[in-house]
């Protein structure tokens, strides 16, 4: 009877929220181009010829009052125009240094990728040392905000398409690169002046992390109701977690029963051989990475023809390879082994700012999986960490097995910025709609951990 009674409340709740659905595709026209990127990877359908800006839009020109943008190629000025952004803005994560921008055009995107800069004419004439860009900065005023531009989703609407901040698989964490002391009102004209100036429907950010200046400036600009009307609409949805440790407090350390269980493996692997640990930095690192890329490929993602290893992708190798030799201060690539003798059964691929280091990359011999070997080296790097005077060891993304570490979380969001508040209502409604449905579908309700972690699988599930 309970049974009959709670299936006939879900039907209840279908037919209702299908009546809301229809009222509201009544009155905001929710055309096809809109349904297909709620719904659909947004890049499924792109061409190579639909890889770039227009061209139209890679020319200089003043926006908005007070607010200019210059979306142009990547080249080695315009890496070094970030480099002298990012050194005004102290401590920053390693995806906003100016070399991992670098990779991403050396590796994974080649010239499909623009730099869009968003100048301040409230202090014209600002110092630049970049000299081809020096009469820009001189016209424009002060560089404020930089951020990469990968594609454009054409729609159906004449001069309408979709901005993209760099999207892939192993891009799992991004953001906009913001100078010191900018106000939260600034940076949200200054995105509403880039979507402007592209003459685009929306602007996408797929992984956001929670403590993002955006972030913070999304809700928090303090300004008029006029000036208001000038921001972007918001739409956020979850899209993964990032998992970290707090060196600072020397309470990060692995939980007492799994301390122990580490303890007792690492006497085990000790009667068949040494066990050291070894890290590489600099010219040792780029050799430690050939052993890395065999050590992670034998194992699961290697097998099958599956190409998740990335010495099963050129374009992954190139990327990895760029970053290990940087060309701009502030950034430390290590690669870290675990050896069993002269054997080396675990890896990480690490990159360190001032006072942060990430593990971006952990991978082992299955052979020797009983052992647990990762966790092993991952308990070594750790205490390294912490003795080197880091105050944050990240683990970027937050993989199953982490939670043995109960490590702190931090949310990732997607995050869309429309110009048209018809639109942003239209996606909000579509995709909280979605969300209520399968939680009908499956038992639970909205607002529930279920309902949330169903969102984040789908998210997760496509391309990052």
């Amino acid at each position: 009877m309970c049974e009959q009674t709670y299936s006939f409340c879900a039907l209840i709740h279908i037919i209702c929220w299908c009546q809301e659905f229809k009222c509201i595709a009544a009155t905001v026209r929710v055309t096809r181009v809109t349904c297909n990127f709620l719904f659909s990877d947004p890049l499924s359908s792109m061409s190579e010829s639909e890889q770039t800006l227009p061209e139209s839009v890679s020319q200089y020109g003043s926006v908005s009052e007070g607010l200019s943008v210059w979306v142009r190629p990547i080249d080695r000025f315009a890496l070094e125009e970030w480099a002298l952004l990012h050194q005004s803005c102290g401590e920053l994560p390693f995806y906003l240094h100016p070399d991992w921008v670098r990779a991403l055009v050396d590796g994974l995107f080649d010239s499909s990728l623009s730099i869009c800069s968003v100048y301040s004419n409230e202090n014209k004439g600002a110092e630049c040392d970049v000299k081809s860009h020096e009469s820009v900065e001189q016209e424009s005023g002060k560089l404020i905000l930089m951020l990469v531009l990968q594609k454009q989703e054409k729609s159906t609407v004449k001069t309408r398409f979709t901005l993209f901040a760099p999207m892939h698989d192993h891009l799992t964490l991004g953001d906009v690169l913001i100078g010191r002391d900018v106000k939260s009102s600034t940076i949200q004209s200054a995105i509403a002046a880039v979507i402007e100036k592209c003459e685009c429907s929306r602007l996408v950010f797929h992984n956001l992390p929670g403590d993002s200046l955006l972030q913070h400036s999304i809700g928090n600009a303090d300004c008029g109701d006029n000036q208001r009307q000038e921001f972007p609409v918001w739409i956020h949805s979850p899209a993964r977690e990032s998992a970290y440790f707090d060196l600072a407090d020397g309470s990060s350390t692995p939980p007492g029963k799994l301390k122990r269980n580490l303890k007792r493996l690492r006497r085990k692997l000790e009667e068949k051989g040494e066990l050291e640990s070894r890290f590489y930095s600099a010219d040792a690192a780029l050799q430690a990475f050939e052993k890395f890329m065999t050590v992670e490929a034998s194992g699961w993602k290697g097998k099958n023809g599956t190409a998740s290893a990335i010495n099963a992708d050129p374009h992954l190798v190139r990327f990895y390879e760029t970053l290990l030799q940087p060309q701009f201060e502030g950034i430390t690539p290590e690669i870290h082994h675990l050896c069993l003798d002269d054997e080396v059964i675990a890896v990480q691929y690490a990159l360190s700012t001032d006072v942060t280091q990430n593990i971006l990359k952990i991978a082992y011999n299955e052979e020797y999986g009983y052992f647990s070997p990762g966790s092993l080296l991952l308990e070594e790097t750790m205490q390294r960490a912490r003795d080197q005077g880091f105050e944050k060891l990240s683990l970027v993304t937050n993989p199953l097995w982490a939670n043995r570490w109960s490590p702190r979380i931090m949310p990732v969001s997607r995050v869309v910025a429309h110009r048209s508040s018809v639109l942003a209502l239209s996606e909000k409604t579509l995709l909280g709609f979605r969300q209520r449905l399968r939680g009908s579908l499956t038992g639970t309700w909205p607002g529930t951990k279920t309902i949330t972690s169903i969102v984040v699988k789908d998210k997760a599930g496509k391309k990052p």
